[in-house]
Parts: C-alpha cells; structure tokens; sequence
C-alpha cells in the first residue's frame, strides 16, 4: 500500500507577515529538510505550493500509515526552527493523507489525482478542526467511484455524514470535524 499525504503549516501567513519573507523562506527550508529526514529512503517530499509539501510514502502495510504520518507530524511540531537572526520559532502543521489503494481488491477503480484530492480533503478538515493534528480519508460503507468527485465537491463533512467516506484520526477526544464545509484553512 501506498500513502499520499499533504502537510501544510499552520497561520504560515502570520509568520511571513512578522518575520519577513527572507524568514519564511528559511522556516521552509528547515521544514523540508526536516520532512526528508523524518521519511524513509524512497518516499518522496516535494513542495507542492505555498506553504504544503506533497509526501509519498512507499509501500507499506495499511495499518502503519498512521503510526508513519504522526512521526512526520511530530518531526515538525516536537522541535523550534531557527529564523534568521538567531530567533526561535515554534510552528506547527496539519496533515491530511490517503492510501492506495483506496479501495483494497480493486487498486484500478481510484486514481492517484482523486487520491491526492481526498488528502487534500482530509488537510481541509483538519485545519476545520483546529490545525495542529492530521486526518486520513478512507472509503466508508457507501463509496462509490463514479461520484466520488462530486461527493468531495460537497465538502467532506457530507461525506463522512452520508457514509461516503470515514476519517481517521489520532486525536479522538478532540472533534474531527464542524458543521459545514471543511474548507477555511490558513
């Protein structure tokens, strides 16, 4: 199985708005570097946009995903990065992540772009939740691939509330998810 997971800072605007771009640029820097060393050899970290590194990770059993993606989550969270200038800076991330396949006895019926759409997703709902935390996406009892998009398209709230689609979570105490669309994020 492989995973598809996206890592995004939290309030990385309010950084760049304090310390400068030259900081952030830096802050970025130190973050991917300090993905690739939180990864295995031949899992790939690349910068996907902004603020959001895009992570591959290589086969692996289901079961480990989340153990995986909460040593990524930590890697960022546990330790200060240093900014330019000597300063140091806590920063935290939310991650959302997917597994292929998707659907176990049917590797097909998913693509890797609607996989990396449901991880996507998934960062969504867990900024909507608070930030600071990850949450995975996979099929619920009422998948269905022919409208999966549109499904996703309605936010992943209605897909968690009609069955579509389950999310996993490390933080159980805390809610996974608001009313509405999980979409807002920063």
């Amino acid at each position: 199985m492989i995973a598809f997971a996206i890592a995004d800072l939290d309030h990385f605007k309010v950084i760049n708005d304090k310390y400068g771009h030259f900081a952030g640029d830096s802050l970025l820097k130190q973050v991917g570097d300090r993905l690739v060393a939180s990864v295995r050899a031949g899992h790939y970290v690349v910068r996907w946009g902004g603020e959001e590194f895009l992570i591959v990770f290589r086969p692996m059993p289901r079961d480990e995903t989340a153990h995986v993606v909460d040593r990524v989550h930590k890697a960022i969270n546990e330790r200060p990065f240093d900014l330019p200038g000597g300063e140091k800076l806590t920063v935290t991330c939310s991650i959302g992540f997917t597994e292929y396949p998707f659907l176990p006895g049917a590797p097909d019926r998913v693509d890797w772009e609607l996989l990396v759409n449901l991880a996507d997703h998934a960062l969504y709902a867990a900024k909507d939740a608070g930030r600071n935390r990850w949450l995975g996406v996979r099929p619920g009892p009422r998948f269905e691939v022919a409208v999966a998009r549109e499904d996703m398209e309605r936010g992943i709230v209605h897909a968690v509330k009609t069955k579509k689609v389950v999310l996993v979570d490390t933080l159980p105490a805390q809610p996974t998810t608001k009313g509405g669309k999980a979409r807002g994020r920063a």
